[in-house]
C-alpha cells in the first residue's frame, strides 16, 4: 500500500529563503517526491529535523494526503500490483476534466511478466493466452477499462465459442 508524509528539505531552499514542501509517495520500497503549492520559511519547521510545525501548512497538507488515500483506496487491491509511476500517475489525475483509465492489456502484460518472475509460470500462461485472445477479438493491442461491460464479455464469449477448435493431436500414420 502507497503511504504519503509531507516533508521539507533544507537542501531544496530556494534563493528567496523559502522552502517547498514535498509530498514523499512510497510504494513497494521505491520513492517520489511531489511538489506541492506550498512554500514555507525556516520558521515554520524544527531547527534540527526539518518537521514542518506551521498548523496551517500541517493542515494543508493533510488535506492533499487525504485526497491522494482516497483515490488509492478507490483501486482496492488493484494497488499492490501498481508500480510507484502508475501509483503517482493515479493520485495526481485531475478528476475533474477527466477520469482514470487503464489499459487492461499493458497491465496485464505487466502481471504476466510478475508472475512468471515470481514462478508461477502456469497461471502466467494463462493469463497470456486470455490477453492474446482478446486482444485478436478486439484488434488492436490497447483496450481501455472503460470498454469492458458485460456486452463486451458476453460477445468475446460468443466469438471464442465460434472460434475453431484447435489441436495438438498428431495425425497417426497406419
Amino acid at each position: 500500500m502507497a503511504t504519503f508524509k509531507a516533508e521539507v528539505y533544507a537542501h531544496q531552499k530556494k534563493k528567496d529563503g523559502t522552502y517547498n514542501i514535498k509530498i514523499r509517495v512510497t510504494h513497494n520500497q521505491q520513492k517520489k517526491y511531489l511538489a506541492t503549492p506550498y512554500y514555507i520559511t525556516k520558521d515554520d519547521v524544527t531547527q534540527k529535523t526539518f518537521k514542518i510545525k506551521n498548523q496551517y501548512y500541517i493542515d494543508k497538507t493533510d488535506e492533499i494526503i487525504k485526497r491522494y488515500r482516497r483515490k488509492c483506496d478507490d483501486c482496492g487491491e488493484l494497488i499492490k500490483s501498481m508500480t510507484i509511476d502508475q501509483v503517482v500517475n493515479l493520485i495526481t489525475f485531475e478528476t475533474k476534466t477527466e477520469k482514470f483509465d487503464l489499459d487492461i492489456v499493458v497491465y496485464g502484460r505487466s502481471l504476466v511478466k510478475q508472475l512468471n518472475s515470481s514462478g508461477h509460470t502456469g497461471t502466467a500462461l494463462t493469463y497470456e493466452n486470455a490477453l492474446n485472445n482478446l486482444v485478436k477479438f478486439i484488434g488492436r493491442e490497447q483496450i481501455s477499462i472503460h470498454e469492458i461491460t458485460s456486452k463486451f464479455v458476453q460477445d468475446w464469449i460468443a466469438w471464442i465459442i465460434e472460434q475453431p477448435a484447435r489441436t495438438n493431436r498428431k495425425k497417426r500414420r497406419a
